[in-house]
């Protein structure tokens, strides 16, 4: 007996798309104007981990140890290359350049050639290369009106601190540039005491870096983000039972944040004391014993 045939399955129904948008051809997507977009975006898919360099920022006092902490990540085998911009290095036997324009430390960050025998570059300090920074908006870039001004402020309702963000971020990505081939990179600050708005209570004091922090230009926290690792280097104080503050000149180095300081760490997450010449820091960081 001979059956009547089943029906053809209905074709599968397209996910429906917005009103005027084209289908996509020829393996392109198509993109949020109805252009569409090549598929082939050179994307591939990596597992695990995917350490490039470090990227640490390390702020304090002056004279607590910042520079004498990065040369120590010599004693993991890794050569250091500091760019002295502060001009900190002078006590310690390191390889430096000094350069002494925004320009100057750009062309160091930038000449491979330079670079190449080094697993860190430092860059000692980035309160200072805030400085070149403002000199070279000054020299460079003109009022809106045409004119030259002689003060950040002068170009008028904080479009200055813009342009010295702008300035100052090209070094952040100089530096994410080296981090990519693989080496350290090590940024250092000085500190200042900041008032930090308390939105729970009563307003309190904060070390923080040295670094501007305009409401329209906030290179300060951009600093921050762009760390691994934010570290607050301090001499070590104890309070008395009357309330006096003594020390006793030893130090430690703060991964992680308190009310008294800013800080943060990806993988650190203990006070770690800073004893000279001992670099427990990068053996903790870079897992290493010896």
């Amino acid at each position: 007996m001979n059956r009547p045939a089943m029906p053809a399955a209905p074709p599968p129904r397209a996910m429906p798309r917005p009103p005027g948008m084209p289908a996509p051809t020829n393996g392109n997507t198509p993109s949020s104007e109805g252009r569409p977009i090549p598929s082939g975006h050179g994307l591939t898919v990596k597992d695990g981990l995917d350490i490039e360099g470090e990227k640490l920022f390390i702020f304090g006092v002056g004279g607590v140890g910042k520079s004498t902490l990065c040369s120590l990540i010599a004693e993991m085998g890794i050569r250091p290359l500091f760019v002295d911009a502060g001009n900190s290095t002078s006590h310690l036997s390191v390889a430096r350049v000094k350069p002494t324009t925004h320009d100057q430390v750009r062309a160091a960050l930038h000449d491979d050639a330079l670079l190449a025998p080094y697993g860190a570059v430092v860059l000692d300090d980035m309160t200072a290369c805030e400085e070149f920074g403002r000199s070279w908006v000054l020299a460079n870039i003109t009022h809106e009106k045409g004119y030259k001004v002689d003060s950040i402020e002068g170009y008028g309702w904080g479009k200055g601190y813009v342009h010295l963000f702008e300035a100052s971020h090209l070094l952040l990505a100089d530096l994410d540039r080296i981090a990519r081939m693989g080496k350290h990179v090590l940024v250092t600050a000085h500190d200042e005491v900041a008032e930090v708005k308390n939105v729970f209570g009563d307003n309190y004091l904060q070390h923080q870096p040295r670094l501007q922090s305009n409401k329209n230009a906030r290179f300060r926290e951009r600093m921050r983000e762009w760390s691994y690792h934010t570290l607050f280097m301090d001499f070590d104080v104890a309070v008395t039972e009357d309330g006096k503050g003594v020390g006793s000149g030893s130090r430690t180095i703060y991964p992680n944040p308190l009310p008294t300081h800013w800080a943060k760490s990806r993988t650190l997450r203990e006070p770690i004391p800073f004893v000279e010449n001992d670099p427990k820091l990068w053996q903790l960081l870079l897992k290493k014993d010896t």
